[in-house]
């Protein structure tokens, strides 16, 4: 090994060792104390609403309100966007009863704001004010990140934003009438200065708040607080994917399980609050590994109801509910529906009888299928929509339950197809299947996130829309 190999392989193992799970997990306990700082200050005045994905992570389970979806892609430099697929109108009412949200994210690779609080939520708050109360100069951004060449060319795509989602009745004014006041964004990050503003009452605000502390491009610096000390890495939980490996709760380690278990467990967490400095991070995992399976092993054994959402109106039911599967269930325990389609690797509905003998007794129909919650999975629905939304549509005499690991997912595109193809717009049954283009797809996908927090991926819609335009 020559004399420069040798120096870029040693670089590489520093670099493996600075991003450890430890200093990854230490980081992200670092900034969520961040967060718990600008609420115990009363800067953070309103329910935090962390930003899906990163986000989750920097907000305890018991004091998270609701999340919501904003990405960044969305607000990357000439590629601004108002996207029609990541609605968050279910923060409406959140925002109108408490007079504000707090949004958190994180950003890496040594940016003060990621681009999901910066430019695509101030798009966001901006097009909704323009459809709410009319034509006005509706932008904010934050001038310390955003240069005003930027800023006047994303003003000038507003009107058109606005247009687009009116004219294909995804939003319209009457929709968002709730809305008495403009929405307005702001922006708090460690190290910005307080801001004040005595013109509270005129808006409703949406705070922006960035978790992660600015560190140079590499993404990190040592740390030391009083008996401990890592390495910081700034944004550690994004794309969690990527370092929670299967080596490590079987690649489930999730913010939930780390809030609700790791951070409880009195052998890893000292009284600071943090992973005790004598923790190794082999020793690390190794325990985080047996708090999985002690937790994996109670929740296999026990069964429980779910939450689901009904999609109806109004004046309308269609007889379709979605949800959330979070343990095996009970036959017993489905009686109200018809059909109920299980698209879970881990949970199923158990005790099934092999055959309903109780006269006068519907039998209720289970559609199990191993589907993960990925990239994968996703694409998996293209093998099963043919058979299963062919059974599901010809189901005339009862209710249908779809339920997927997250609730917001795949069992959102399934029935997001059924409604196409058998419900107009208000959700009444139509007789004679439709034709479904994408704004079909977009108008319901748009009234389903008026009754639940809903982020089906660009895959699973793919893959609704490879079956609706075939």
């Amino acid at each position: 090994m020559d004399f420069q190999s040798n120096i870029n392989h040693i670089s590489k193992e520093l670099r493996k060792d600075q991003l450890s799970i430890r200093n990854r997990l230490q980081s992200i306990l670092y900034d969520a104390y961040y967060i718990e700082s600008l609420v115990s200050r009363g800067i953070a005045r309103y329910p935090l609403i962390p930003n899906e994905r990163c986000g989750l992570w920097y907000v305890p389970e018991d004091k998270k309100a609701e999340s919501c979806y904003f990405k960044s892609t969305d607000g990357h430099t000439g590629q601004w966007s108002f996207n029609l697929r990541r609605l968050n109108l279910h923060l409406l009412s959140i925002i109108c009863r408490e007079g504000g949200i707090c949004i958190v994210d994180s950003t890496r690779k040594g940016k003060k704001i990621p681009d999901a609080l910066s430019k695509t939520i101030p798009i966001w708050c901006a097009v909704l004010n323009y459809i709410r109360f009319g034509e006005g100069d509706w932008l904010r951004t934050p001038q310390s990140t955003i240069s005003e060449s930027e800023h006047s060319q994303i003003s000038e795509k507003i009107s058109k934003f606005a247009d687009d989602a009116v004219q294909k009745g995804i939003i319209t004014a009457e929709k968002l009438k709730m809305l008495e006041k403009p929405l307005m964004p702001e922006w708090y990050y460690p190290g910005a200065k307080s801001q004040s503003d005595d013109k509270m009452a005129q808006y409703y605000y949406v705070q922006c708040v960035t978790a992660s502390k600015r560190t140079n491009s590499a993404g990190g610096s040592q740390m030391s607080i009083p008996e401990n000390s890592w390495y910081y890495v700034q944004g550690s939980a994004d794309d969690h994917e990527l370092w929670a490996t299967r080596d490590i709760c079987r690649g489930k380690l999730t913010p939930e399980f780390f809030w609700k278990t790791v951070v409880k467990s009195n052998d890893l967490i000292d009284d600071y609050g943090f992973i005790k400095n004598s923790v190794s991070d082999a020793q690390l995992i190794q325990k985080m590994n047996e708090l999985y399976e002690s937790v994996s092993d109670s929740s296999r054994e026990s069964t429980q109801s779910i939450e689901v959402t009904q999609v109806k109106n109004a004046n309308c039911d269609t007889g379709l509910s979605f949800g959330k599967i979070e343990s095996n269930l009970e036959y017993s325990s489905l009686i109200l529906y018809r059909k109920v389609v299980i698209l879970s690797e881990t949970w199923k509905a158990v005790n099934i009888p092999e055959k309903e003998e109780e006269e006068g007794k519907k039998e209720i129909e289970i559609l199990q299928y191993e589907v993960e919650s990925s990239k994968k999975g996703s694409k998996q629905l293209r093998e099963i929509f043919p058979k299963l939304i062919d059974l599901l549509l010809k189901c005339e005499d009862g209710a249908i339950l779809v339920l997927c690991d997250t609730g917001k997912d795949l069992s959102v595109v399934i029935v997001l197809v059924l409604l196409c193809l058998k419900f107009d717009l208000n959700w009444a049954p139509i007789a004679v299947y439709p034709q479904v283009d994408k704004t079909l797809v977009k108008q319901h996908l748009g009234l389903l996130s008026e009754l639940r927090k809903i982020n089906p991926s660009r895959n699973s819609l793919q893959s609704a829309n490879s079956y609706l335009m075939k």
